[in-house]
This record gives C-alpha cells, sequence and structure tokens, in this order.
C-alpha cells in the first residue's frame, strides 16, 4: 500500500491516448485477476464433471468465447452438441466478501454497448452454485429461456443505483452502456429445461 506522497512506480503507470500519465487502478487490475481466477476455475470444474459423467468436453476458442459468448461444447452419448457459457458465483455487490450463489447476475448489454451473453451463441448457461463448484455443481438453465425471463423482467425494472439489488436493472458508473440484472437463483431453476448437474 502506497503512502502519502509516494509516487506510483513505472508498472503502475499507463499512457492515455493523448500520451499523460495516469495511475493504473490496483484495485480494478485484483477485481480482473480474481474474477478471471474465480471463472477459470468453474470452467475446470465443468470440464471435470462433464468428463466423470461420460460426456465430451471441447473448449471454445477465444473468439468463440468474446464473440459468442460460450465457453465450451459438451457432447453426450447421443453426439447431441449443446454450447455452454459457464458463469462462477458472483459476488452481490463489490463490497461483499464472498460470492454469493443465491444471486446470479443476467447480462442483457455488455460493457462496450453489445449484445451480452443472454444474446449469445450459448444453448445453456451453467451457474457456479457456491464456492467450490466441482464439490456443489451448477444450475444449467438453457439461455433462450433465460433471456425470455429477463425481457419479462424488464419492461417493469426500475434502474438501481447500486449493484445486488434484485429484480433491477444496473450499470456500472463508469460504464454506461451495461445493463445487467441481480435476480435469484431459485427463480432460475424454476425455469423449463433447468436442472443441476453435479
Amino acid at each position: 500500500m502506497r503512502g502519502a506522497g509516494t509516487t506510483a512506480s513505472a508498472r503502475d503507470r499507463a499512457r492515455t491516448h493523448d500520451g499523460r500519465d495516469r495511475v493504473r487502478s490496483t484495485w480494478s487490475a485484483a477485481a480482473v485477476a480474481r474474477g478471471q481466477t474465480a471463472g477459470a476455475a468453474a470452467e475446470d470444474a465443468f470440464e471435470q464433471l462433464a468428463r466423470a459423467h461420460g460426456y465430451g468436453w471441447r473448449r471454445a476458442s477465444r473468439e468463440q468465447e468474446r464473440v459468442g459468448h460460450f465457453d465450451g461444447t459438451l457432447t453426450n452419448d447421443a453426439n447431441q452438441r449443446f454450447r455452454v457459457e459457464i458463469k462462477a458465483a458472483k459476488r452481490r455487490h463489490r463490497h461483499a466478501r464472498r460470492a454469493d450463489p443465491a444471486v446470479v447476475v443476467l447480462e442483457y448489454t455488455a460493457i462496450n454497448g453489445s449484445p451480452g451473453w443472454l444474446h449469445g451463441q450459448a444453448t445453456h448457461v451453467a451457474f457456479a452454485r457456491g464456492d467450490a463448484p466441482l464439490r456443489d455443481g451448477f444450475l444449467v438453465v438453457p439461455r433462450a429461456a433465460l433471456l425470455e425471463y429477463y425481457e419479462g423482467l424488464r419492461p417493469t425494472a426500475p434502474w438501481a443505483e447500486r449493484s445486488g439489488t434484485l429484480f433491477a436493472r444496473y450499470r456500472r458508473h463508469d460504464r454506461p452502456l451495461e445493463e445487467v440484472m441481480s435476480v435469484p437463483a431459485a427463480a432460475l431453476a424454476a425455469l423449463e429445461g433447468a436442472f443441476v448437474f453435479a
């Protein structure tokens, strides 16, 4: 932690588009690293579960992850293929210490204004049911059912000032194009086609 009057190291500096120095937000870097670690762990756990159940699993390419919004393809015994987007448990709001698997964040519009993963190419979305998805398993929901559910809530959903408010649309202050909504995982478990994969 830097004390008052100290300067940022060269590693913490970045150039803005007009050449001025600015200090990178170390909280943001830590948050990104934490999210990537949790996401990668959830993807690894899902792959282990799939293989333990005798399913085939092929990871998506970076382009498929970024544009198609899915993490891999699951193949069953009947050679049916399902594109799956895997979501780690998220914290309900930025100051929460632990992830809350009872609440799921649905992304309608991404931070850059493009359609979020609810509009992606995945056939199913797998939400980790706890901090240890290999033990706790995943709630798997058809993506089309999630999109229909969100669009049913959207016309009457207010805009919230803080993240984590259930059934309210939200965008982070520095991401004006984003639109997400927090909903209870139990509501998604009741959607047609939802099941627990453990």
